[in-house]
């Protein structure tokens, strides 16, 4: 069972924002993070149910990404290249 996943976004950023989100809420991983390179900001997603996140939290540059759960840490939200 996976405990996080993350990733940035790539060119087809609607799929990682979107479909690929509620897939693994779906599949019920418990912290999705996401490097959302078209908006400059780091999501935080987390306590899935019924296919969705029940928690979003949005991260500027300059801000520390708190992670929740069995990997809580805190990540620092730097800038990240546009697409």
């Amino acid at each position: 069972m996976f405990r996080m996943v993350a990733e940035v976004t790539s060119a087809n950023w609607r799929d990682d924002t979107e479909s690929k989100v509620a897939a693994y809420a779906t599949a019920g991983v418990p912290v999705h993070v996401i490097a959302d390179r078209r908006h400059g900001r780091v999501l935080v997603l987390s306590r899935p149910h019924e296919g969705a996140y029940q928690s979003e939290a949005s991260y500027l540059p300059g801000e520390k990404a708190q992670i929740p759960g069995a990997v809580a840490c805190e990540v620092a939200a730097e800038e990240l290249p546009q697409n």
